[in-house]
């Protein structure tokens, strides 16, 4: 019991940093759009104009989000095999521990495969002109896109192993419940009268 829970908090950890970390990719994104369109600031003091200080801005975000993606890749390697290995430590939960055994190759094969060629196409278009770097712009964007559904896939695993393990539990408890309010209760001792 103990170790499904712990294997609920470790999903819940997973799905919801993976969550929270697309967000933020998004939002760090459109927080450099927003800080272009105030009037010069930092930005128009610049030795580049305000075009190249995007560019710059845009890039430097870019470069951070893909070395956090990165990283996060690899924590969750760590949480996958983990989770695997306890559900594995239990029989009744052993054949469940194929799904974060899946989830877990999912992340390396974006590991392995889509997070490198990410940021090698926006290290290689980001200083482009916006028609310059079109076949790697759409590269990049393909593969943005596989990546998304990639993820997207490995966060519904992780839903529906946690609602599976959440009801299983309950049902387990109610089901001992009911079995132990219809038991009879034990006599009491007669004791003999003088």
């Amino acid at each position: 019991m103990r170790i499904r829970r712990l294997v609920c908090f470790l999903l819940g950890v997973w799905v919801g940093i993976s969550l929270i970390l697309a967000l933020n990719a998004y939002l760090t994104f459109s927080a450099i759009d927003e800080v272009m369109r105030t009037k010069p600031g930092l930005w128009g003091a610049s030795v580049f104009g305000p075009d190249h200080f995007r560019v710059m801005l845009r890039y430097t975000a870019g470069v951070g989000i893909a070395n956090m993606f990165d990283t996060w890749e690899l924590i969750q390697i760590g949480i996958g095999l983990t989770a695997a290995a306890l559900l594995f430590l239990e029989s009744s939960t052993r054949m469940l521990s194929s799904i974060p055994s899946a989830m877990t190759l999912l992340v390396v094969f974006l590991h392995v495969r889509i997070t490198p060629d990410l940021a090698w196409l926006h290290r290689l278009y980001a200083f482009q002109t916006w028609t310059g770097g079109m076949i790697s712009r759409n590269q990049f964007w393909r593969l943005h896109a596989i990546y998304e559904l990639v993820d997207l896939v490995k966060c519904l695993f992780g839903i529906v192993l946690v609602l599976f393990l959440f009801i299983g539990q309950t049902a387990r408890h109610v089901r001992r419940r009911r079995h132990h309010s219809e038991e009879p209760l034990p006599e009491a001792p007669h004791v003999a009268s003088r």
